[in-house]
């Protein structure tokens, strides 16, 4: 084997060990990391709110720039603690009403089989027999209150990070300047900084109206059928949108199941999951599109496996974190001529954010 061979086998190596590292380091440190990651967003969205709230008429431009950021964090933080208050409230009622619905959902299978002259005894024991032992509603729920009760502080935590950020925000361009030697790397610098400021801050400013949208729909459908907890079915719907094409299996599955459990009617659990999927498609491929447009131009396929491999490793946060911190790894590749093809083969149509400009600095 010649030295350039052994030298590139030594190189794939050490990416395959620097990878495993990385990812192993990473799952780890998930409960330090992911509450940076997430003040970060929550800086970047708090930034995009504030801009908005500047472009108000009459009001937006009287109120300075520290009083539009302030108001924004105070707004976003209430909404937020309001939200899980009200999803811990509802899981609570779901805990006692789950084993009722679960039964309706048992006879509701065995009667729509005896109209076809099948023989089937369904029981919600048995559903969850077959799903496996580890699948017990009331536990699944006691975990999700464990979950809720604990986020309170995890938000807090969250905002206390997003408040440095923004405070950092501003002495940022002094320290690329004295990290950074030369005239070139320091402009590299500042537009890598920039695209994943810009592209990931929009993307997720967005894609939470986007979301607000379409919790709104879902809560109109569920509320003129008179689904049982609406609000807190909607605001589920919302959270799970986050998540690339999974959450939105998962937003429409969960009040359905419970339209079963409410009515055991075929006709109404067939009608109500029509129309949730008609508004999560209207949402997400005429309202989204139109907003998000080719916002971050990651390709389809490397979504699906950002989100096996980032909800592996840190669960649900994962999944949510899924799509921007790829985003950001993206561009960040293709800041640099060696890492550059992969971020080609990251984008969605060869051409990776920020790629003419990076052209333009060499």
């Amino acid at each position: 084997m010649s030295d350039r061979a052994s030298l590139r086998a030594l190189t794939v190596c050490g990416i395959i060990l620097a990878v495993t590292a990385g990812g192993w380091v990473l799952n780890i440190s998930q409960g330090i990391v992911i509450p940076i990651i997430l003040g970060a967003l929550v800086a970047f969205l708090l930034s995009a709110v504030a801009q908005a709230a500047a472009r108000l008429p009459v009001i937006g431009p009287m109120c300075p720039h520290w009083l539009r950021m302030g108001l924004s964090f105070l707004f976003v933080f209430l909404v937020l603690m309001l939200a899980v208050a009200m999803v811990a409230r509802n899981l609570d009622q779901a805990s006692r009403v789950a084993p009722g619905y679960g039964a309706a959902f048992g006879n509701l299978i065995t009667t729509t089989a005896e109209k076809y002259g099948w023989e089937v005894d369904v029981t919600w024991q048995g559903v969850q027999s077959l799903l496996g032992d580890g699948f017990q509603m009331q536990s699944l729920v006691r975990y999700g209150l464990s979950a809720i009760s604990g986020s309170l502080a995890y938000i807090f935590l969250v905002f206390i990070y997003a408040l440095f950020f923004l405070i950092e925000g501003h002495v940022f361009e002094a320290k690329l300047l004295a990290i950074f030697r030369t005239e070139e790397t320091r402009a590299r610098a500042r537009l890598v900084t920039h695209l994943i400021t810009a592209k990931v801050g929009s993307y997720m400013a967005l894609k939470t109206l986007v979301n607000v949208i379409l919790a709104l729909a879902c809560f109109a459908v569920l509320w003129a059928f008179g689904i049982d907890m609406a609000a807190f079915w909607a605001i589920l719907t919302g959270v799970f949108n986050y998540i690339p094409y999974v959450g939105s299996l998962i937003a429409v599955l969960l009040p359905v199941f419970v339209s079963v459990g409410q009515y055991e009617s075929l006709e109404t659990t067939i009608s109500l999951a029509m129309l949730l999927i008609l508004m999560q498609n209207i949402v997400g491929y005429y309202v989204e599109p139109r907003l998000l447009g080719k916002q971050l131009n990651l390709s389809p396929l490397v979504i699906m496996i950002s989100l096996a491999a980032w909800g592996s490793m840190w669960g649900i946060a994962g999944a949510i974190l899924s799509v921007p911190l790829t985003a950001a790894m993206m561009i960040l590749c293709g800041a640099f001529p060696r890492s550059y093809p992969l971020a080609v083969l990251l984008s969605e149509d060869g051409n990776p954010p920020g790629s003419k400009e990076m052209r333009e600095n060499e």
